[in-house]
């Protein structure tokens, strides 16, 4: 949550004390002719948001800490804080949301003003640089300029978001807080204003800083890539490891089967064809007598007598056979 913008109002209130049944206090902003004039400034930094309520602006009555007397820092202030800025008594005796402000003096000062706020009901703490007279944008949070001593210790321990605003938009503040802190009546146009508001009422100045909620999720469109590319990524992965997987064991087949671990035919993958050269080149056996049929043929051709119609059937039968076992 960053702070983007800071604008006060000038109101009205009356102290619930004095108002008898009324459950709820009333705040009237005034007419821009009876009121102080606005102080609006873009000039702001966030420095913490610590206690920051989401998509909420952080407004309250505009007051300044008080700090002990004997406190160095008390007299350290005075020509920056004048004496009749608006303070916690100077508000009804109700847990108002308050929004502190003081001057950037010293990093042991603001820690002072930083810890005189805790007992207050503060709800966002302003600081600005008094010896700054320009409305430029302050420095960022990460400047050394705003390094209290402390390791970024006050951004965790104060429970209000801390704030930068301009020196001169922080110096307005100031002044009208002074102006606006006593009595009806000692405020500008106060008798004016009183003949339309009970004397009794109380005139402040209000503070709106209004805040930007910075959302760290990614738009849908986003998301949906995101999600696109890692599912795109895990089937690929699924993909790669398969393939690998499948090449590894068909080379660990491969060398199985080279090496005679493997017989193919035995495990029904593949029907094994022996090429009919190799067959034409292996000898052939006469079955029953175990003699070579080349053998078997110079016997017959050589026997006187011998019919030579059976030799002829013979040598057909032996043909089949060749040809019988060439086709398995």
């Amino acid at each position: 949550m960053t702070a983007k913008s800071l604008k006060t109002l000038t109101i009205v209130f009356s102290d619930p004390a004095w108002t008898i049944g009324t459950q709820q206090t009333e705040f009237a902003t005034l007419n821009a002719s009876v009121a102080a004039p606005p102080v609006n400034t873009i000039s702001i930094q966030t420095l913490s948001v610590s206690a920051s309520t989401p998509g909420q602006d952080t407004v309250g009555l505009l007051y300044t800490p008080d700090l002990d007397p004997n406190d160095p820092c008390f007299d350290a202030s005075r020509f920056y804080v004048p004496f009749n800025v608006t303070r916690q008594g100077s508000l009804p005796n109700e847990d108002y949301n308050l929004i502190a402000i003081a001057p950037w003096i010293s990093s042991t000062c603001t820690l002072a003003y930083m810890q005189a706020a805790q007992s207050d009901p503060c709800n966002g703490f302003l600081l600005y640089d008094p010896n700054d007279t320009t409305s430029d944008l302050p420095p960022g949070p990460d400047d050394p300029k705003w390094d209290l001593g402390d390791d970024g210790l006050y951004k965790s321990r104060n429970k209000y978001p801390i704030y930068v605003i301009d020196g001169q938009s922080g110096s307005r503040l100031m002044q009208q807080s002074a102006q606006y802190s006593g009595n009806m009546t000692g405020v500008p146009h106060g008798s004016v204003l009183a003949t339309a508001y009970d004397p009794r009422d109380y005139v402040r100045l209000y503070v709106d800083i209004s805040v930007a909620f910075n959302n760290s999720l990614p738009s849908l469109w986003v998301f949906l890539l995101i999600v696109l590319g890692i599912l795109i990524g895990t089937i690929a992965a699924i993909f790669m490891s398969i393939h690998c997987l499948q090449r590894s064991r068909r080379q660990s087949l491969r060398r199985r089967i080279i090496s005679g671990e493997v017989d193919l035919e035995a495990l029904g993958i593949q029907r094994l064809i022996v090429p009919q050269n190799l067959l034409d080149q292996m000898p052939i056996f006469e079955y029953g007598t175990g003699k070579l049929c080349n053998e078997a043929q110079q016997t017959f051709s050589d026997e006187k007598g011998k019919d030579r119609s059976w030799y002829d059937s013979y040598a057909r039968t032996t043909a089949q056979y060749k040809g019988l076992i060439s086709s398995l």
